[in-house]
């Protein structure tokens, strides 16, 4: 399912998982640059353009497929209701199903407008987009799971925008520009996305700072961890475990030996084979504890019992990592070419927790086992971390409605102007 320049890959959810695996920037891109062109090839020829016009108050839309207990929305249920309605009127379009959940709930009062999707064509759905007049689109899903791209390549808006939900480039032409920051930017000279991006300061990501838990840490016997060993969690999925990095994570159980690994439960077979790696690594797999799937909200109180979340590699802790954030536990990454291999370094660098960020799998493991061996550090580092998140945080939903704000209104202005799409960066 590789794309190549014969052709396109003949799933089109390929570019998701391709985000996994250890691809360089310009590999990934030839999967999104083919699939991208297949998606435009079957939905047709686009809607007319819409003529420019300047107004006072722009109409938003929202696209997604994730109005319903999700990581993205956890993210941006907070940003909804945050934006500034003397500029701007929020429309929600969902692409899911009501699945009578409370998220589902919320969803649908916070907007100036919501309206489901999902029994709808591609066509029929771009129709009531550009029927409802929205000036702004922006997809939440990019190519992630679920996703409907024809909806966006029939070109419903006259400007659309790429956030959030695809950490990646579409190499789309339906979309216009993507959201994003200088950190989380590949810096690879071959790397050419054809959309423009828009560079938010410090970090593009946004969080519900309303999930974030008391701060009074659960007791380790009720979770089932040691009382006096260093606690690393990793709390990603499996799908993320590559072989560099797992093997990474088994030498510094091995160096830090009073310690021991805390994962979310994969299952019973791929637990099994996580133990199994372990022996095969010279490391018990005692040291493996499986956290039971719980509430979100219950998953993000309990983090506080972690003293260090070790990252990923090809494909980062993204909103996991933000959980664990605001839970205060410190996050150490290894910064790498892709952009979903630097959401980590993006969000560390916002913090002002620049240490924390490696750029080799050497450098990150003996920054773990240093952290480890230094409790007085990891306290440091707590509480510095407390400290921003009570006070400016940088991913708190109303301080990033006004940048992305910022951003829409400049991208209108081009477009009034007569403009093309052109990157632009807010921290000048």
């Amino acid at each position: 399912y590789i794309a190549s320049p014969l052709g396109p890959p003949n799933d089109l959810s390929m570019a998701f998982p391709a985000m996994y695996a250890p691809l360089t920037a310009d590999e990934s891109g030839t999967i999104h640059a083919a699939i991208a062109n297949e998606v435009v090839r079957l939905a047709g020829a686009p809607l007319a353009p819409v003529a420019p016009v300047q107004k006072s108050r722009l109409r938003l839309g929202y696209l997604s497929s994730k109005f319903h207990p999700h990581p993205s929305f956890v993210l941006t249920r907070g940003l909804y209701s945050a934006h500034d309605r003397d500029r701007f009127e929020i429309f929600a379009y969902a692409l899911d199903p009501d699945d009578g959940s409370p998220e589902r709930m919320e969803a649908t009062r916070i907007p100036d407008a919501f309206i489901e999707l999902s029994g709808l064509s591609d066509a029929q759905a771009a129709a009531r987009i550009r029927a409802d007049g929205i000036d702004i689109l922006v997809d939440l899903n990019g190519f992630s799971d679920d996703a409907r791209s024809g909806i966006g390549a029939r070109r419903p808006a006259p400007i659309q925008v790429a956030y959030l939900g695809h950490m990646h480039s579409l190499y789309a032409r339906w979309i216009d520009y993507r959201l994003t920051d200088l950190i989380a930017e590949p810096e690879s000279p071959d790397y050419a996305p054809p959309e423009a991006r828009a560079f938010l300061p410090p970090s593009f990501y946004v969080y519900d700072e309303r999930l974030r838990p008391r701060l009074k840490a659960p007791l380790r016997d009720a979770l089932n961890l040691p009382q006096d060993s260093v606690v690393f969690c990793g709390f990603n999925g499996p799908a993320k475990f590559e072989p560099t990095v797992y093997e990474a994570w088994m030498t510094i159980l091995k160096r830090a030996d009073e310690s021991v690994l805390w994962l979310l439960d994969p299952g019973e077979e791929a637990a099994a084979n996580l133990r199994h790696a372990a022996q095969q690594a010279g490391v018990s797999p005692t040291r493996l504890i499986f956290a039971p799937r719980i509430p979100h909200a219950e998953h993000i109180e309990r983090q506080q019992a972690a003293d260090l979340f070790l990252d990923t590699f090809s494909h980062g802790a993204h909103t996991n990592a933000l959980d664990g954030l605001h839970a205060s536990v410190p996050f150490v990454t290894r910064k790498g070419e892709t952009f979903a291999s630097r959401v980590g370094a993006s969000l560390l660098t916002a913090l002002d927790m620049t240490e924390l960020i490696t750029h080799s799998t050497d450098a990150y493991v003996d920054l773990i086992c240093n952290l480890a061996s230094d409790p007085e550090c990891l306290s440091r580092l707590k509480a510095q971390l407390n400290a921003t998140i009570e006070g400016a945080n940088p991913f708190a939903s109303a301080p990033v409605a006004a940048k992305l704000e910022a951003a829409y209104e400049r991208m209108w202005e081009r477009f009034v102007a007569g403009e093309p799409p052109a990157d632009f960066d807010l921290n000048v």
